[in-house]
């Protein structure tokens, strides 16, 4: 890579991008010893998907809490204004925006890839509702390359990058797999012009696996706004359930600018599921805090409250910590600073030129 005129690499951090050397002492990586040791290898995309997740939350607080409520914009410099210089987060555009970017300033190849979550009962969501990330890595040998599934757009996103691999790990709780291309009528609404696949008519899907489903007879409140108890699915020949999560619409790489229409979406439509609650949710250790209303809450918790949820670990059950009356609002910006280290009083108005 290059930065004004000047070579640089990540084994010499003095000749790195200034931001970059920013995000990553963001990230807590500070040192000359860590930042030299990384490398474009798996465990350095671990190493930074982690940190991301505990450093910066998933929050649609510009889009429904009035202390700092506006536009949310796709424009890099905003993104990494509102992240390194706001104690903010952001939701997927935002947040894997600025992990692409982080990524291609350490000379990773990145692919911003559009895709859509699974959404019972009506199937997979319109198309570029979401975006991820597929970044190329050398295997352990350096002769061939991988592709990884990176996302930290997601209230329950994976700690850790995932393979993109033709056969399925079935001994692994989450896998993609090459699918053909749906029916109309079972994924969801789709638009008469969409009709970019993934290669020769198959697409990327992931999908989870669990052991057992809940009640069905039963008001299970959901996994994070992933509704297990929605789903109705045959167990596989190992007796596990498969559960949809995501799909990626198309391996081609995009530009934020591509996802401005389903951005507004988010922001303006009430069939939006950001229109629909609010959601602050960040990995605290081994911990998942989540401050959530509405949809975002899950079925039982649909009384208008704002709630602390808390997980242990991703197959923990949630526990309510506090709950409060959407109009305490210094309680809430308290719990929003002291647990989650999110800044909410107030709204964003400069701009740093820091791409």
């Amino acid at each position: 890579a290059e930065y004004m005129g000047v070579r640089w690499s990540i084994s010499n951090p003095f000749l790195m991008h200034p931001t970059a050397l920013l995000f990553l002492n963001k990230l807590g990586i500070t040192s000359e010893q860590e930042i030299s040791s990384l490398a474009h290898d798996l465990p350095t995309i671990t190493k930074l998907q982690t940190a991301l997740l505990a450093t910066f939350a998933f929050e649609n607080l510009s889009l429904c809490w009035t202390s700092c409520k506006q536009e949310v914009s796709l424009d890099i410099n905003k993104i990494l204004t509102k992240l390194l210089l706001h104690n903010r987060g952001g939701f997927c555009y935002e947040l894997n925006g600025a992990f692409a970017w982080l990524l291609r300033a350490l000379g990773f190849p990145v692919k911003l890839v559009p895709c859509r979550v699974w959404r019972n009962p009506f199937g997979y969501a319109l198309p570029r509702t979401h975006t991820a990330l597929i970044v190329t890595i050398r295997d352990a040998t350096g002769a061939h390359q991988l592709d990884y599934f990176c996302d930290i757009g997601r209230p329950l996103a994976e700690r850790d990058p995932l393979p993109l691999n033709r056969i399925p790990d079935f001994d692994s709780p989450k896998f993609f797999r090459l699918v053909e291309e749906p029916s109309r009528e079972s994924s969801g609404i789709l638009p008469p012009d969409f009709n970019t696949l993934t290669q020769n008519g198959q697409r990327w899907r992931l999908y989870d696996q669990v052991s057992s489903l809940p009640d069905p007879t039963c008001k299970v409140p959901s996994s994070d706004f992933y509704p297990y108890e929605m789903i109705d699915p045959v167990p596989e020949p190992n007796g596990k359930f498969i559960l949809p999560i995501l799909e990626i619409q198309d391996a081609s790489d995009l530009t934020l600018d591509s996802f401005a229409e389903m951005s507004l979406y988010h922001q303006t439509n009430p069939q939006s599921s950001f229109q629909k609650g609010l959601v602050c949710s960040k990995l605290i250790g081994e911990t998942r805090l989540t401050l959530a209303s509405g949809i975002w809450a899950g079925s039982g918790y649909d009384d208008g409250k704002i709630r602390l949820f808390r997980r242990e670990h991703p197959t923990a059950p949630r526990e309510v910590v506090f709950e409060f009356d959407p109009k305490d609002t210094d309680k809430i910006e308290k719990v929003l600073w002291e647990m989650l280290q999110i800044n909410a009083s107030y709204v964003i108005t400069e701009t740093v030129s820091l791409e």
